[in-house]
């Protein structure tokens, strides 16, 4: 079942129309109990713009990295890029949404 999951993740990969394939395959390789190949995966996914850090820290598949440094510091990074782009949002008015609650009334 492992070598399937493997396979059709490099199929989705090959298309690159699946922004979450390589988070994927950092499961699938981490249930083979490659850690180093795992954290490569994660690693190149923040690389290619992935920054949804409570999927790591919470879904318990990634529970074996969380004790790892690398797996922290990717973490760290990720919620550094996110409160930069809420920052840069704020300073330009985009985190205002009383607009839209006060629609909903």
């Amino acid at each position: 079942m492992l070598n399937d999951a493997e396979q059709a993740v490099l199929k989705v990969l090959k298309t690159g129309s699946n922004p979450y394939a390589l988070i994927e395959l950092a499961a699938v390789r981490l249930m083979r109990g490659d850690r180093v190949a795992a954290l490569d995966c994660l690693t190149r996914s923040y690389d290619n713009g992935f920054r949804d850090y409570d999927v790591l820290a919470q879904d318990p598949m990634f529970a074996p990295l969380r004790p790892d440094a690398a797996f922290q510091i990717l973490i760290q990074r990720m919620k550094a890029d996110v409160a930069a782009q809420r920052g840069r949002a704020a300073e330009r008015g985009l985190m205002d949404f009383s607009t839209l609650v006060s629609a909903q009334k």
